[in-house]
């Protein structure tokens, strides 16, 4: 929202065009536009971060089901990648090095 808000303040002060009395498009006063814009960006920011969140808990899910459905057998997660497996690996280990 702050990236937003900047960007829109120095376009209406920078650019000939918003900032010269004599033009059709003269803004006489940013603030109002630079609040507008900082509340689009909080918008548009929030909903990609919601989209995220849904996103990574939906992937953690997918692994804990894909690692009890093989929990038992010679066979390791199949459908997890193997960065992500790593990565889970190593915080168990992590997690198992600090509780003893």
């Amino acid at each position: 929202a702050a990236a937003g808000a900047l960007v829109t303040h120095l376009s209406l002060s920078n650019f000939s065009a918003f900032n010269d009395p004599a033009s059709t498009s003269y803004v006489e006063t940013p603030g109002p536009i630079v609040l507008a814009a900082s509340v689009c960006s909080a918008v548009c920011a929030w909903t990609f971060m919601s989209v995220f969140d849904t996103v990574s808990d939906t992937i953690l899910y997918c692994f804990v089901v894909d690692e009890e459905h093989h929990k038992g057998f010679l066979l390791r997660p199949q459908y997890a990648p193997e960065s992500l497996q790593v990565l889970i690996r190593k915080h168990q280990r992590e997690n198992a090095a600090d509780q003893s």
